[in-house]
């Protein structure tokens, strides 16, 4: 039987996950799981809502860091509704002098099963609302994802490809794939685990001034932790670390970060 921090993982993606954390869904989304955690049940369809706020000091989206300031605050609402779901979040730099990474990030995702396997597909639309970044007059990138996990007792093989491209065609942003294989780890029922390794296929998400390598891009591990506080609440910090393979894709070196977020169930 998976426990809501399993599910967190299989309603994470995106950020994309931009978040730090496995590429997945959005972490809002999977709290919102019913109370028997399957993700088919013989109920009738109940909305259910997360809201959370995550302080991420080295925020990260498909290996890459897009924000340059010390660290981001995350508001995110997360909805759920039978097997549809959808995730909002908004990235806001901590520091002065970084207002044009402000980010928006909509999501829309479709989760199912087959033959024990688990999947989830769906959109995303990144928008920077001031309307331009110092790499791109047009930041803004669309994308489609797909994943696919097969749970084995504790364990979660998982497979997920992306396909993102400019929002614009005369956009200086480059179109390309990612490919993540990875694994999540039930250690208990409030102690989540992952590891995960990318190809990046040319995505490149800051136009043909850092143009992206075809390579095995970076390696991600990490660890969160829910704590339950009491009215709906639950602290979750984590602790992540990254290894960087392509230069172009992050000239950044090895990285261990730390992250804490506040969720709230309704």
């Amino acid at each position: 039987m998976r426990t809501t921090m399993s599910i967190l993982l299989m309603v994470l993606l995106m950020s994309g996950v931009a978040q730090a954390g496995p590429t997945v869904l959005p972490r809002t989304i999977l709290e919102a799981e019913a109370e028997e955690p399957t993700i088919r049940m013989i109920r009738e369809p109940a909305l259910d809502v997360v809201a959370s706020t995550v302080y991420d000091p080295r925020t990260t989206w498909r290996g890459y860091k897009i924000m340059d300031s010390d660290a981001t605050v995350i508001p995110g609402l997360g909805l759920r509704y039978g097997d549809i779901v959808a995730d909002v979040s908004g990235y806001m730099p901590t520091d002065s002098g970084h207002e044009l990474s402000k980010r928006i990030d909509l999501l829309l995702a479709y989760l199912g099963t087959l033959e024990g396997f688990e999947y989830h597909i769906g959109y995303g639309y990144y928008m920077y609302p001031e309307g331009a970044s110092p790499t791109s007059d047009n930041p803004n990138i669309q994308e489609a994802f797909a994943t696919l996990a097969y749970p084995i007792n504790i364990l979660r093989p998982r497979m997920t490809m992306v396909y993102a491209w400019p929002d614009e065609d005369e956009s200086d942003r480059s179109s390309g794939a990612l490919y993540v294989g990875g694994v999540d780890i039930q250690v208990s029922d409030n102690l989540l685990g992952f590891a995960e390794l990318a190809y990046n296929d040319g995505l490149n998400p800051f136009g043909p001034a850092t143009e992206a390598e075809s390579d095995w891009s970076y390696g991600l591990a990490g660890l969160m932790l829910d704590i339950d506080i009491g009215q709906n609440r639950i602290l979750r910090p984590g602790i992540y670390h990254q290894i960087v393979f392509e230069e172009s894709h992050n000239e950044e070196d090895d990285q261990t970060w730390f992250t804490v977020g506040l969720l709230r169930k309704f």
